[in-house]
């Protein structure tokens, strides 16, 4: 089950990072507007998403790490610009758990959600993993450079325990 809920119109206006959608992003963008939260949990993580940016914020239904977002998530910085190191498509966390087991040290995983533009110009929060350079103090990318990132550096315990799930 996927969560959407849609940014209300007043607030899609004042955002600057919010853009025009085509017909088919404005037709989807209605479709998904149908969709309901779970409960209120998932609620308050996609207006924390939606605060940042974006027109809809894809909460799966089972958020595994849905308590330390709400206690921990924050926005991260796409500038000075991330680096990308590319893995296997479609494989965030997979690539962020070997990337960050090859290299000791040099970098911390974040979890949470990045912020993709759509081809029919729609803004979407999807869930997503990345990889902090700490020397280098920017995001590091395994698969494509998003537009916003915002998620929680995962302490060295959570961090083996992810590589364990996810390597």
């Amino acid at each position: 089950m996927t969560v959407t809920l849609p940014l209300p119109t007043t607030l899609t206006r004042q955002l600057s990072r919010v853009r025009a959608l085509s017909d088919d992003g404005a037709a989807r963008l209605e479709w998904l507007s149908a969709q309901r939260a779970p409960d209120a949990t998932h609620e308050s993580l996609a207006r924390r998403l939606l605060d940042v940016g974006g027109h809809f914020a894809l909460i799966p239904g089972l958020e595994e790490d849905l308590a330390i977002l709400l206690a921990r998530g924050e926005s991260w910085p796409v500038s000075p610009a991330p680096k990308l190191i590319r893995g296997a498509p479609s494989r965030c966390h997979r690539n962020s758990a070997d990337l960050f087991e090859r290299r000791p040290g040099q970098y911390r995983i974040v979890t949470g959600y990045g912020l993709s533009l759509d081809g029919d110009g729609l803004q979407l929060w999807r869930q997503h993993t990345w990889l902090w350079d700490v020397q280098a103090e920017r995001v590091t990318e395994t698969t494509v450079v998003r537009e916003a990132y915002w998620g929680v550096a995962l302490t060295d315990e959570e961090a083996d325990l992810f590589c364990f799930y996810n390597a």
